[in-house]
């Protein structure tokens, strides 16, 4: 799927990809977060038929995107902290790049990087 914008001169067209690619990088200079992973098979099964970045998962909405991300973290970072600049950097990103509202950040932690 792709998000579109019209307007009386022209049409924009941003791919899932790009917004999961936008999402991916940013979360990678968040401090404490070791490296964005795949998410656990259970997940895969319902989430990866929606865009073809594993990494990252798109989700459109009527009229926002949904964005669900899995990551490691560096040992000594407190989680809730960390977690929420992921959501907070995400959203911000994905909305000023892309001009599409981001209704929701998932965020799941998978474990503390050795």
């Amino acid at each position: 799927m792709e998000f579109r914008e019209k307007r009386h001169d022209f049409t924009l067209n941003i791919s899932e990809q790009v917004i999961a690619q936008i999402a991916q990088l940013v979360v990678s200079d968040v401090e404490g977060v070791a490296q964005v992973v795949e998410p656990p098979k259970s997940f895969r099964r319902w989430l990866l038929p929606k865009t073809t970045n594993q990494l990252v998962q798109i989700t459109p909405l009527s009229d926002s995107v949904e964005i669900s991300i899995f990551v490691l973290l560096h040992n000594g970072y407190r989680i809730k902290e960390v977690a929420e600049q992921v959501q907070n950097c995400v959203k911000q990103a994905v909305q000023d790049l892309t001009g599409n509202t981001v209704s929701k950040v998932n965020v799941s932690i998978q474990g503390i990087a050795a």
